[in-house]
Protein backbone atom coordinates (compact mmCIF):
# COMPACT_ATOMS: atom_id res chain seq x y z
CA UNK A 1 0.00 0.00 0.00
CA UNK A 2 1.36 3.41 -1.00
CA UNK A 3 1.04 6.20 1.54
CA UNK A 4 0.57 9.75 0.29
CA UNK A 5 2.93 12.37 1.66
CA UNK A 6 3.40 16.06 1.13
CA UNK A 7 6.55 18.13 0.95
CA UNK A 8 5.76 19.45 4.43
CA UNK A 9 5.52 15.88 5.78
CA UNK A 10 8.92 15.11 4.35
CA UNK A 11 10.56 18.27 5.65
CA UNK A 12 9.16 17.60 9.11
CA UNK A 13 10.55 14.06 9.07
CA UNK A 14 14.00 15.42 8.19
CA UNK A 15 13.71 18.12 10.85
CA UNK A 16 12.74 15.63 13.57
CA UNK A 17 15.53 13.22 12.60
CA UNK A 18 18.10 16.01 12.54
CA UNK A 19 17.02 17.40 15.92
CA UNK A 20 17.47 14.06 17.65
CA UNK A 21 20.78 13.36 15.92
CA UNK A 22 22.13 16.82 16.77
CA UNK A 23 21.21 16.19 20.41
CA UNK A 24 22.87 12.78 20.29
CA UNK A 25 26.10 14.23 18.94
CA UNK A 26 26.18 16.64 21.88
CA UNK A 27 25.07 14.11 24.51
CA UNK A 28 27.23 12.65 27.25
CA UNK A 29 26.84 9.20 28.74
CA UNK A 30 24.06 10.26 31.11
CA UNK A 31 21.64 11.23 28.34
CA UNK A 32 22.89 9.19 25.40
CA UNK A 33 20.63 6.17 25.78
CA UNK A 34 17.62 8.49 26.05
CA UNK A 35 18.56 10.01 22.69
CA UNK A 36 18.93 6.51 21.22
CA UNK A 37 15.46 5.53 22.40
CA UNK A 38 14.02 8.77 21.02
CA UNK A 39 15.55 8.01 17.62
CA UNK A 40 14.22 4.45 17.50
CA UNK A 41 10.76 5.64 18.53
CA UNK A 42 10.83 8.31 15.82
CA UNK A 43 11.78 5.78 13.15
CA UNK A 44 9.08 3.36 14.24
CA UNK A 45 6.34 6.00 14.33
CA UNK A 46 7.23 8.01 11.22
CA UNK A 47 6.32 6.13 8.03
CA UNK A 48 8.74 8.20 5.92
CA UNK A 49 11.76 7.45 8.09
CA UNK A 50 10.66 3.86 8.57
CA UNK A 51 10.58 3.37 4.79
CA UNK A 52 14.10 4.74 4.49
CA UNK A 53 15.56 2.79 7.39
CA UNK A 54 13.92 -0.59 6.84
CA UNK A 55 16.29 -1.77 4.06
CA UNK A 56 19.22 -1.25 6.43
CA UNK A 57 17.45 -3.07 9.24
CA UNK A 58 16.96 -5.96 6.83
CA UNK A 59 20.69 -6.27 6.10
CA UNK A 60 21.96 -9.43 7.84
CA UNK A 61 24.53 -8.06 10.27
CA UNK A 62 25.26 -8.87 13.91
CA UNK A 63 26.53 -6.31 16.40
CA UNK A 64 28.46 -8.99 18.28
CA UNK A 65 30.39 -9.83 15.10
CA UNK A 66 31.51 -6.22 14.70
CA UNK A 67 32.45 -5.83 18.39
CA UNK A 68 33.21 -9.46 19.32
CA UNK A 69 35.32 -8.75 22.40
CA UNK A 70 37.30 -6.07 24.19
CA UNK A 71 39.72 -4.18 21.96
CA UNK A 72 38.28 -5.49 18.71
CA UNK A 73 36.06 -3.29 16.57
CA UNK A 74 35.54 -4.44 12.99
CA UNK A 75 33.53 -1.59 11.47
CA UNK A 76 32.51 -2.62 7.92
CA UNK A 77 33.99 -0.68 5.04
CA UNK A 78 30.69 -0.71 3.12
CA UNK A 79 28.53 2.34 3.79
CA UNK A 80 25.28 0.37 3.91
CA UNK A 81 26.64 -2.04 6.49
CA UNK A 82 27.93 0.81 8.64
CA UNK A 83 24.44 2.30 8.70
CA UNK A 84 22.94 -1.13 9.37
CA UNK A 85 25.34 -1.65 12.28
CA UNK A 86 24.35 1.63 13.95
CA UNK A 87 20.65 0.91 13.56
CA UNK A 88 20.96 -2.67 14.82
CA UNK A 89 22.99 -1.47 17.80
CA UNK A 90 20.45 1.24 18.63
CA UNK A 91 17.52 -1.16 18.31
CA UNK A 92 19.24 -3.63 20.64
CA UNK A 93 19.85 -0.85 23.16
CA UNK A 94 16.22 0.24 22.91
CA UNK A 95 15.06 -3.34 23.49
CA UNK A 96 17.33 -3.77 26.50
CA UNK A 97 19.40 -6.44 24.75
CA UNK A 98 22.63 -4.43 24.81
CA UNK A 99 24.46 -2.37 27.43
CA UNK A 100 25.90 0.55 25.47
CA UNK A 101 28.47 1.40 28.15
CA UNK A 102 29.97 -2.07 27.83
CA UNK A 103 29.77 -2.22 24.04
CA UNK A 104 31.57 1.10 23.57
CA UNK A 105 34.18 0.26 26.19
CA UNK A 106 34.88 -2.97 24.32
CA UNK A 107 35.14 -1.07 21.04
CA UNK A 108 37.28 1.90 22.12
CA UNK A 109 38.75 1.06 25.52
CA UNK A 110 39.19 4.67 26.69
CA UNK A 111 39.85 5.50 30.33
CA UNK A 112 36.45 7.07 30.91
CA UNK A 113 32.98 6.15 29.66
CA UNK A 114 32.39 9.64 28.30
CA UNK A 115 35.52 9.35 26.17
CA UNK A 116 34.12 6.15 24.63
CA UNK A 117 30.91 7.97 23.71
CA UNK A 118 32.96 10.82 22.26
CA UNK A 119 34.97 8.37 20.14
CA UNK A 120 31.78 6.63 19.01
CA UNK A 121 30.21 9.91 17.92
CA UNK A 122 33.27 11.09 16.01
CA UNK A 123 34.23 7.78 14.42
CA UNK A 124 30.79 6.35 13.64
CA UNK A 125 27.75 8.50 14.37
CA UNK A 126 28.76 11.66 12.50
CA UNK A 127 29.10 9.65 9.30
CA UNK A 128 25.82 7.82 9.97
CA UNK A 129 24.09 11.17 10.50
CA UNK A 130 25.45 12.77 7.33
CA UNK A 131 24.75 9.71 5.16
CA UNK A 132 21.09 9.51 6.17
CA UNK A 133 20.60 13.27 5.81
CA UNK A 134 22.20 13.13 2.37
CA UNK A 135 19.73 10.51 1.21
CA UNK A 136 16.74 12.29 2.72
CA UNK A 137 17.67 15.65 1.21
CA UNK A 138 18.38 14.10 -2.20
CA UNK A 139 15.01 12.38 -2.11
CA UNK A 140 13.30 15.64 -1.20
CA UNK A 141 15.10 17.61 -3.91
CA UNK A 142 14.48 15.06 -6.65
CA UNK A 143 10.79 14.77 -5.88
CA UNK A 144 9.73 18.28 -4.99
CA UNK A 145 12.34 20.64 -6.46
CA UNK A 146 13.24 19.08 -9.79
CA UNK A 147 13.10 21.55 -12.67
CA UNK A 148 14.18 19.00 -15.26
CA UNK A 149 11.27 16.61 -14.92
CA UNK A 150 7.52 17.18 -14.60
CA UNK A 151 6.25 16.49 -11.09
CA UNK A 152 3.88 13.82 -12.34
CA UNK A 153 6.66 11.69 -13.82
CA UNK A 154 7.47 8.53 -11.87
CA UNK A 155 11.03 8.53 -10.58
CA UNK A 156 13.10 5.88 -8.87
CA UNK A 157 15.22 7.09 -5.97
CA UNK A 158 17.89 4.49 -5.20
CA UNK A 159 19.10 5.53 -1.80
CA UNK A 160 21.14 2.60 -0.55
CA UNK A 161 24.72 2.08 -1.70
CA UNK A 162 24.45 -1.67 -2.25
CA UNK A 163 21.77 -3.41 -4.26
CA UNK A 164 18.81 -4.64 -2.24
CA UNK A 165 15.51 -6.31 -3.05
CA UNK A 166 13.53 -3.91 -0.88
CA UNK A 167 11.49 -1.16 -2.49
CA UNK A 168 9.24 1.23 -0.61
CA UNK A 169 6.83 3.36 -2.58
CA UNK A 170 5.95 6.85 -1.39
CA UNK A 171 3.59 9.22 -3.17
CA UNK A 172 4.94 12.77 -3.27
CA UNK A 173 1.52 14.14 -4.21
CA UNK A 174 -1.66 12.85 -5.85
CA UNK A 175 -0.01 12.78 -9.26
CA UNK A 176 3.24 10.89 -8.84
CA UNK A 177 4.70 7.78 -7.27
CA UNK A 178 8.25 7.36 -5.99
CA UNK A 179 9.92 3.99 -5.51
CA UNK A 180 12.78 3.90 -3.03
CA UNK A 181 15.45 1.20 -2.91
CA UNK A 182 18.46 -0.09 -4.88
CA UNK A 183 21.90 1.46 -5.23
CA UNK A 184 22.41 5.18 -4.79
CA UNK A 185 26.03 6.24 -4.61
CA UNK A 186 26.61 9.73 -3.18
CA UNK A 187 29.10 11.50 -0.99
CA UNK A 188 28.33 12.53 2.56
CA UNK A 189 27.07 15.99 3.41
CA UNK A 190 30.08 18.18 4.07
CA UNK A 191 31.06 18.60 7.69
CA UNK A 192 31.66 22.08 9.03
CA UNK A 193 35.17 23.53 9.25
CA UNK A 194 35.66 22.76 12.95
CA UNK A 195 34.26 19.24 12.57
CA UNK A 196 36.61 18.48 9.69
CA UNK A 197 39.66 19.63 11.64
CA UNK A 198 38.62 17.75 14.78
CA UNK A 199 37.86 14.57 12.84
CA UNK A 200 41.31 14.69 11.25
CA UNK A 201 43.08 15.37 14.54
CA UNK A 202 41.25 12.57 16.34
CA UNK A 203 41.23 9.91 13.64
CA UNK A 204 44.59 10.46 11.96
CA UNK A 205 46.69 12.06 14.68
CA UNK A 206 45.14 10.56 17.83
CA UNK A 207 44.56 13.83 19.66
CA UNK A 208 43.09 13.33 23.12
CA UNK A 209 39.67 14.46 24.28
CA UNK A 210 41.29 17.13 26.47
CA UNK A 211 43.30 18.51 23.55
CA UNK A 212 40.18 18.68 21.38
CA UNK A 213 38.18 20.48 24.04
CA UNK A 214 40.98 23.03 24.48
CA UNK A 215 41.38 23.63 20.77
CA UNK A 216 37.67 23.94 19.93
CA UNK A 217 37.28 27.63 20.88
CA UNK A 218 40.14 28.64 18.58
CA UNK A 219 38.63 26.66 15.72
CA UNK A 220 35.28 28.36 16.26
CA UNK A 221 37.04 31.73 16.12
CA UNK A 222 38.65 30.82 12.80
CA UNK A 223 35.31 29.61 11.51
CA UNK A 224 33.73 32.98 12.29
CA UNK A 225 36.64 34.95 10.86
CA UNK A 226 36.30 33.09 7.56
CA UNK A 227 32.91 34.73 7.13
CA UNK A 228 34.52 38.17 7.03
CA UNK A 229 36.02 39.82 3.96
CA UNK A 230 38.81 41.24 6.12
CA UNK A 231 39.46 39.09 9.21
CA UNK A 232 40.87 40.60 12.40
CA UNK A 233 44.64 40.01 12.51
CA UNK A 234 44.78 40.23 16.29
CA UNK A 235 42.06 37.63 16.72
CA UNK A 236 43.75 35.35 14.20
CA UNK A 237 47.08 35.66 16.01
CA UNK A 238 45.50 34.56 19.29
CA UNK A 239 43.79 31.64 17.56
CA UNK A 240 47.05 30.42 16.00
CA UNK A 241 48.83 30.83 19.35
CA UNK A 242 46.22 28.63 21.02
CA UNK A 243 46.24 25.97 18.33
CA UNK A 244 50.03 25.79 18.30
CA UNK A 245 50.34 25.68 22.09
CA UNK A 246 47.93 22.74 22.25
CA UNK A 247 48.77 20.73 19.16
CA UNK A 248 52.02 22.08 17.77
CA UNK A 249 52.79 22.16 14.06
CA UNK A 250 50.58 19.13 13.44
CA UNK A 251 47.49 21.03 14.57
CA UNK A 252 48.52 24.08 12.55
CA UNK A 253 49.05 22.01 9.42
CA UNK A 254 45.75 20.15 9.75
CA UNK A 255 43.80 23.34 10.43
CA UNK A 256 45.12 25.16 7.37
CA UNK A 257 44.15 22.22 5.14
CA UNK A 258 40.50 23.24 5.52
CA UNK A 259 40.89 27.01 5.12
CA UNK A 260 40.28 28.66 1.75
CA UNK A 261 40.21 32.30 2.91
CA UNK A 262 43.38 33.88 1.48
CA UNK A 263 43.68 36.42 4.29
CA UNK A 264 43.59 33.75 6.97
CA UNK A 265 46.05 31.56 5.07
CA UNK A 266 48.42 34.52 4.88
CA UNK A 267 48.15 35.02 8.63
CA UNK A 268 48.87 31.31 9.17
CA UNK A 269 51.96 31.55 6.97
CA UNK A 270 53.17 34.62 8.87
CA UNK A 271 52.65 32.81 12.17
CA UNK A 272 54.60 29.76 11.04
CA UNK A 273 57.44 31.95 9.78
CA UNK A 274 57.60 33.65 13.18
CA UNK A 275 58.34 30.26 14.73
CA UNK A 276 61.49 29.75 12.66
Amino acid sequence: MVEAITRKDFERAIRDFKQIMDSMLMADRQSYVTRVKELVTLIETNHILKSFMQPYLDIPIEVKEIIPEWGKFYLPSESDKQIAFVLKLFYEVNQGKCNLDIRLYEAFGNKTLNQNYYSFNNNVIRNFHSKILQKLYDFLEDQFQSKDEPINQAKVINYTDNRTTNHYEITGNTQSNIAAGGDYNTQSIELGFSEKVISNLVNLHKFTLQQIEEIKPALKVLEEEQKKDIPDKGILQKAWDTIYSIGGKVALSVTTQYIIHSGILQSATAFVMSLV
